[in-house]
């Protein structure tokens, strides 16, 4: 019975030696595969990361580009803009000056229009009241025709 033992514990060695064997050149075979897979792979990688970077990198440089386009566009618009609003303002001072002096210019022309208009009622009054007189001094002066006319006749039929 011991021997029997003893042979199947011998078979046992055996068979546990070769599968030992066997899972060791398994092992081996498999952690080749691994390697030849993980090299692949790590090379598919360093090459993605490698035109990610790039491809990152001159995004990058575009939105950068783009910033300082953006940046000197909006100092020139300010500029622009600060320049439009100082001549403006310039302008919004002219027009005021302007309009002062052109209101000025029109008061003083009404007042000098209705001093022109008082002085021509006046002289209108006046040459009213020397037409009146003329009138007057005409009137008399027909009467006194008449009457030296009126006399002659008289000093005519008499003599």
């Amino acid at each position: 019975h011991e021997k029997e033992n003893e042979k199947l514990k011998e078979t046992f060695a055996q068979e546990k030696a070769q599968l030992m064997d066997s899972l060791s050149s398994d092992k081996d075979k498999l952690l080749e595969k691994l390697n030849l897979i993980s090299e692949d792979k790590i090379k598919q990688l360093e090459e993605t990361h490698r035109k990610g970077t790039e491809v990152f990198e001159e995004k990058l440089r575009n939105l950068q580009e783009t910033c300082l386009r953006l940046e000197r566009e909006g100092r020139e618009a300010k500029d622009s803009l600060v320049e439009s609003n100082e001549k403006w303002s310039l302008e919004k001072e002219a027009m005021k000056e302007a309009t002062s002096k052109l209101e000025s210019a029109h008061q003083v022309e009404i007042s000098e229009l209705h001093l022109l208009g008082v002085k021509r009622e006046d002289e209108i009054v006046r040459l009213q009241d020397k037409l009146a007189d003329l009138k007057e001094r005409l009137e008399q002066q027909e009467e006194e025709k008449r009457k030296k006319y009126r006399l002659r006749l008289c000093v005519d039929t008499t003599a």
